[in-house]
This record gives structure tokens, sequence and C-alpha cells, in this order.
């Protein structure tokens, strides 16, 4: 929904369409009631029970861009009150927990899928961006200084933790040539598992190429 509504604001930047703004003001006013309290100036987005730090930040860039571009102050209070909540799920390392049980504020889970922390990060500089408060400049710092320490730019399972934290799969599968090398090696690197091969599956450039099968349970990917 956040992604959503920020994409119709980008278009609304670019094409100035006035009949985009009321949809997007509905969409952003139903994004701003599913944000959850836990006291007058720290907010969660409420993901079914859970507090979610990415949909913290994915939110942020959709309210943070409106008020720039409008010049509304309507979302002022959320934006500061969702980034402090990004704060309040930094740990002392500069990494995040990922989510919070809404009932207690107890971790749920403590990581997820690298992009949560990338959309904390960037919701904390545009934040910052708009309103100037220094705190969150400095997570935002804290945190990029966490990624570039544990090698983030080597990770890319956002597409995997798509399927299995979004779509509820039990099982991720993935195909790939067997003359491929460079693709097994990702393949195997994000923890799948081999589990055949389909002989002369192809006919490429005048020869038969096979095609092997690779795949990741749900009990694998979270354990």
């Amino acid at each position: 929904h956040a992604v959503t509504v920020l994409n119709l604001i980008l278009h609304y930047e670019i094409t100035r369409d006035k009949s985009l703004l009321a949809p997007i003001e509905r969409a952003l006013d139903y994004l701003q009631d599913a944000f959850h309290y836990k006291d007058g100036m720290t907010a969660f987005l409420n993901d079914r029970g859970t507090l979610n730090v990415g949909g913290n930040g994915i939110s942020l860039l959709a309210f943070v861009s409106y008020t720039e571009i409008t010049g509304s102050t309507k979302y002022v209070h959320l934006i500061r009150s969702a980034a402090n909540g990004i704060i309040y799920m930094q740990k002392e390392s500069g990494g995040f927990i990922h989510t919070l049980y809404k009932s207690n504020y107890q971790v749920h889970k403590d990581y997820i899928t690298v992009f949560y922390d990338g959309e904390a990060m960037y919701g904390l500089l545009r934040a910052y961006g708009l309103l100037k408060d220094k705190r969150f400049l400095a997570a935002a710092e804290k945190a990029g200084d966490y990624f570039i320490e544990n090698n983030y730019e080597t990770l890319n399972s956002h597409w995997i933790a798509y399927g299995f934290n979004e779509i509820n799969l039990h099982k991720v599968q993935i195909c790939t040539k067997t003359i491929n090398a460079p693709s097994k090696r990702v393949i195997e690197k994000c923890g799948f598992t081999y589990e055949g091969t389909l002989r002369d599956y192809f006919f490429m450039n005048g020869e038969y190429v096979g095609r092997l099968y690779f795949s990741i349970l749900r009990s694998e990917y979270e354990a």
C-alpha cells in the first residue's frame, strides 16, 4: 500500500494532475490509521499484530514526499513519530530489529530480510531532510556504518524474502542452465539445495544443454 501511494505521489509531482490528490490523500489517511502509537511520539506500522521497521521506512517515503510536494503539514507529527519508531528498533550495533509484537514490544523476529534495513535507513534520511532532526541523521549514519561493516552489498535475498514473507510460500524453486556456472554459484550462496538435472532440456547453438533445479524451504530459510 505504501509503495503504491508513493508511486501516485511521484506521478503527481511530474504531471500535477489534480485528480490524483483525492485518491492520494485517502490512501495516506488509510495508511496513517494503520499506525500504532507506543506513546505520543513513537509510532509503528501495525502489520497484523506485528510492528515492522521496514513498513515504517517505506511509509516515511510516502508521507515525506507528499509533504514536500504539497507543502501540507498534516502528516508532520506522524513523520516524526514513525522516525522515532525506527530509532526505537535500532540496535546498539546500528542494525535494526525487524519486527516487534504489538502487544508487548518484545522481539518478534530479529531479522527477516536485508531490504527492511535499507527501507528503515532511507526513511530516516528522508525524515531528516524534512525535519532537520539530527537524531534521524545520526541513526541513519550508524546504520550505514553497520551495513558496510557487515558487507550488505553482497546480500541478494530480497526476492526470496518476498516469496516467504509476503506471498507466504512454502518453497521457492529456481532453475538455471548447466553451462551457467556464475548463476549456479549465486544460487548456492543464497542457501538453495540442488534437486536434480533435466538432461538435454534446451537446444542452444547447435547443442543440447541441461537444466539444473534448486530449491529452498521455508523451514530452511527461517533456520
